[in-house]
């Protein structure tokens, strides 16, 4: 792929990204464009972070297939292929939201349980392969 050609997928990408999250943030953020995510946190006594990953492993399996059925000679329409990853895309972008939110000042305590917040359930960094952290 060409510079050019390069430049001009990354330009349609970052245009179908503001459309996508602007319309949707209507449609489905209310006031807060993290309201879906801290009100299925509450459904499930998870952090936000937690429910948005649920949600979003949905489009990362999406992502995996497109990649395994290439492998079997199955090439995805480019339909599918820009819906896919514009909603893998939009997903960090909203993961992004989330945790900035919660390091600034604008995260509100009661937006998702105490004890999610200050208990870890991922291993400890030295205990994951490969880490160089003790």
């Amino acid at each position: 792929m060409t510079p050019q050609d390069f430049d001009k997928l990354v330009e349609a990408r970052l245009d179908s990204i503001r459309s996508t999250l602007a319309s949707k943030g209507g449609e489905y953020g209310r006031e807060d464009r993290l309201h879906n995510f801290k009100i299925a946190a509450r459904v499930d006594n998870e952090t936000p972070e937690r429910a948005l990953w649920g949600m979003y492993k949905k489009h990362l399996v999406s992502v995996r297939d497109i990649v395994f059925d290439i492998e079997n000679g199955v090439m995805p329409s480019e339909k599918i292929l820009n819906e896919k990853i514009l909603d893998s895309i939009n997903y960090h972008i909203l993961l992004e939201a989330i945790v900035k939110e919660r390091l600034g000042t604008t995260w509100h305590s009661n937006d998702v349980p105490a004890t999610k917040i200050i208990t870890p359930t991922v291993s400890s960094p030295a205990k994951i392969k490969g880490s160089s952290k003790k």
